[in-house]
């Protein structure tokens, strides 16, 4: 059984982070408690990240979806996307609008983004 100087230890250890996104829905900023930034990134129309300082760990990035570091890719439920080419790795099983089947929003990231990986939405903004 933990005393309470412990639990409090525990407690005070524990730390709770900010997200600020974009109208894309991309993380911008991270901020803890005491609004100082932690993380910072910027992208480019397709979900590259061009520049980035992190001082916490974030999956969370472009658009609002997990980035695996080992492959390179974002987890968008259904499918996979690969900023550096601007499409899934997979096709859409629904057949889309469209004659190619791995593209991202209609090759239209600017105007909108696909949280599901099996239809587009319009930006935010």
């Amino acid at each position: 059984m933990a005393d309470l100087g412990e639990d409090s230890e525990i407690e005070s250890k524990l730390n709770r982070y900010y997200y600020t996104v974009d109208e894309h829905g991309s993380t911008t900023f991270i901020a803890d408690k005491y609004q100082n930034i932690k993380n910072e990134y910027h992208y480019d129309a397709f979900g590259n990240v061009l520049e980035s300082q992190e001082q916490v760990h974030n999956r969370i990035t472009y658009a609002g979806q997990q980035f695996d570091g080992i492959t390179g890719q974002y987890y968008l439920r259904a499918r996979f996307y690969n900023p550096v080419i601007g499409r899934f790795t997979q096709e859409d099983i629904y057949r889309g609008d469209g004659l190619n089947l791995y593209a991202y929003c209609g090759n239209n990231p600017v105007a909108y983004y696909d949280p599901s990986g099996y239809m587009d939405c319009k930006n935010k903004a």
